[in-house]
């Protein structure tokens, strides 16, 4: 469920979460609320997907590893052929540290890769860095 943000006159930013891990999705939510994104979630991919075409996020968390038709790099290649003027920046979440993971990630045009374990405060000047670029 989306929940709408405190943030005065500007825009809220979008964040979607894209991960089954049920623990780490809450404590994101409650972390990007805190800094006024305007938060929805999904632990799969075929929500997924639907969300982004329904809550049309500035951002998307995507962990690799997801249940349903596709896995977070699915996902984010999937972005990259929609015909869509405007594609969400993409931050894939992985604990998965081979060069092999890296690189897929990469030709995926993921726009930054975290590995896990994350803070909150890593994944916040993450958001922030990519929304600047």
């Amino acid at each position: 469920m989306v929940e709408q943000a405190a943030v005065g006159s500007r825009k809220a930013r979008r964040v979607l979460i894209v991960e089954d891990d049920e623990d780490t999705r809450r404590l994101l939510k409650i972390a990007l609320r805190s800094r006024d994104f305007l938060v929805d979630d999904a632990g799969d991919a075929d929500l997924a997907w639907q969300k982004i075409v329904d809550f049309l996020p500035d951002v998307v968390l995507l962990d690799v590893m997801i249940p349903g038709g596709m896995d977070g790099i699915g996902i984010c290649e999937r972005l990259n052929r929609t015909d869509s003027p405007v594609r969400p920046k993409v931050i894939v979440i992985s604990g998965k540290t081979g060069d092999e993971d890296l690189e897929r990630g990469r030709r995926a045009q993921a726009d930054a890769y975290i590995l896990k374990p994350f803070s909150p405060l890593q994944m916040i000047e993450t958001i922030d860095w990519v929304l600047k670029e």
